[in-house]
């Protein structure tokens, strides 16, 4: 008997050492992640803000380009009487090759970075994703429909800039061309900035738009290995690394939330982009 209780508590005194090293681990574990979590926060608010000031900087600069200049100060003269609608697509056609011909390379801050020229009617006039058809007048082959994305929209309604995280998917974007067909990735970040009239009445005539793939942002904000990282819209698309639906789903903003998901524990944080 004796024997037997000295065993038994030589167990518990174990069990006990046992759990309380797991708790103390466990401590140490969750202390480490939640300055993981923060320091990435802070790298998730400069890396996006670079790149938005870079975004803006290119705007600033591409605004004065003889080609932009050119679409700036373009009206169809047919509205007016003074001319009719197939003068107008061939000056269409003619800026349009303008646009095809400048050299946008010096403006290439990031490996994807693409532009699309719209003009006030709200017609793709160039996009560097599309491959032109020399069969079809440029304009003619892309509808009005640009106007119907509200962030493009925004920016001729006065916002002027606007910036947003769009899916390019056709099934939830009505404009494919802007992204090209088939878009060359699942989710942009579109810069749109709108080009104000060359004359004295300050109307807005059309607008440029930068889109990046979203994925690139996450090179920008990775501190290490560990770890993993996705962009998701408000909608629920999301690239980046693979992270199962559930626990992208469990999120919070700027709180660690723990999930298990198939015999694996999570921690996740949602930080919004500002």
């Amino acid at each position: 008997w004796r024997n037997t209780g000295f065993v038994a508590a030589a167990l518990a005194a174990a069990l006990g050492r046992g759990l309380g090293a797991d708790f103390v681990v466990r401590n140490r574990i969750s202390a480490s992640n939640a300055q993981s979590f923060d320091a990435t926060g802070v790298q998730i608010d400069r890396a996006f803000g670079l790149l938005v000031d870079r975004l803006d900087a290119n705007t600033n600069q591409m605004y004065y380009q003889a080609a932009i200049n050119d679409v700036r100060s373009y009206r169809d003269e047919n509205e007016f009487g003074l001319g009719d609608e197939e003068s107008d697509r061939k000056r269409l056609g003619e800026i349009h090759a303008q646009l095809g011909a400048t050299d946008w390379t010096s403006w290439k801050i990031n490996r994807s970075l693409q532009l699309a020229i719209v003009d006030y009617k709200g017609r793709l006039l160039f996009s560097q994703l599309v491959q032109d058809d020399p069969a079809k007048p440029f304009s003619s082959k892309n509808p009005a429909v640009l106007m119907t994305l509200p962030w493009i929209k925004a920016a001729f309604d006065g916002t002027e800039k606007t910036l947003v995280l769009q899916a390019t998917s056709p099934k939830v974007l009505p404009t494919p061309d802007l992204f090209g067909s088939p878009p060359e990735f699942p989710l942009a970040l579109c810069f749109t900035r709108a080009f104000v009239g060359s004359g004295e009445t300050k109307e807005i005539v059309g607008a440029l738009v930068q889109t990046i793939d979203a994925a690139e942002l996450i090179d920008e904000i990775r501190l290490d290995d560990k770890m993993l990282l996705s962009v998701v819209t408000n909608d629920g698309a999301h690239v980046g690394q693979e992270i199962p639906d559930a626990v992208l789903d469990a999120a919070r903003d700027d709180t660690v939330v723990e999930i298990e998901h198939d015999g694996k524990p999570y921690q996740v944080r949602r930080q919004r982009l500002s």
